[in-house]
């Protein structure tokens, strides 16, 4: 599967509480990549890209209010250089966030305001939502 270029409906997909597992290439990954390059010597740049991948984990969930969220978990092995003794650098990490999927615009849904939450992050709603951007988001 190319998840570079993968495409979801992401309110149908938290509704339906569907499950996406993919891994990612960091080249997939412009915004990353750039700050990563500019870490790692010019002459050493393709093999630490060529190592560098995010394992990644969509999940779809309705709460018991209604709510349509999207769970996002990254396990990434990223290659870089120490800045202090220009070594090679494996850094591993897992992260997770949940995206509640909901207008905006309409900043207060059930009367709470959406934004004051640290439980989660919002994602309008979008029939095509590029995974590959949103994973490269939270990573």
């Amino acid at each position: 599967m190319n998840t570079s270029s993968l495409h979801i409906d992401n309110l149908s997909f938290a509704k339906k509480a569907e499950q996406l597992e993919g891994r990612l290439d960091i080249a997939a990954c412009p915004r990353l990549l750039e700050v990563l390059q500019s870490h790692v010597p010019k002459k050493h740049q393709d093999a630490a890209q060529a190592s560098s991948v995010i394992n990644f984990k969509l999940q779809g969930q309705v709460d018991g209010q209604g709510r349509s969220f999207i769970l996002t978990e990254i396990d990434a092995q990223i290659s870089t250089y120490c800045q202090r003794c220009l070594e090679p650098l494996s850094l591993a990490f897992k992260l997770s966030y949940r995206y509640l999927i909901a207008e905006t615009d309409n900043q207060e849904q059930g009367g709470l305001a959406l934004d004051d939450s640290d439980e989660y992050d919002l994602q309008d709603p979008d029939k095509s939502m590029d995974v590959a951007a949103l994973v490269e988001d939270v990573s």
